[in-house]
């Protein structure tokens, strides 16, 4: 199963960046036997510190509970940071 992460930024200072992401929740589809759709979304958020690389989950540890989202999510905010480029958006895809 793929996996895509859109992350986008949604708050931007000289010290720190807050990005959004997002994960599909997925549903039983009544019009397919066997296939499943989506019924809504999942939204976190994290904070990475410009300067150190430092980043913290602000929302999502209540559906994101392994943390592999937010591991792939700051995975990319740390080569962002490591490049010293923020950009509006990007996304995790595997």
């Amino acid at each position: 199963m793929a996996i895509y992460i859109p992350i986008r930024l949604i708050e931007d200072s000289a010290d720190s960046a807050v990005y959004e992401y997002s994960q599909p929740v997925l549903g039983p589809d009544p019009a397919r036997a066997g296939r499943f759709h989506e019924i809504g979304t999942n939204i976190g958020r994290a904070q990475i510190d410009k300067g150190s690389g430092e980043i913290h989950q602000l929302q999502g540890h209540e559906w994101d509970t392994s943390g592999s989202v937010f591991a792939r999510v700051a995975k990319k905010l740390q080569d962002c940071q490591k490049a010293g480029n923020f950009p509006s958006k990007l996304s995790f895809s595997a």
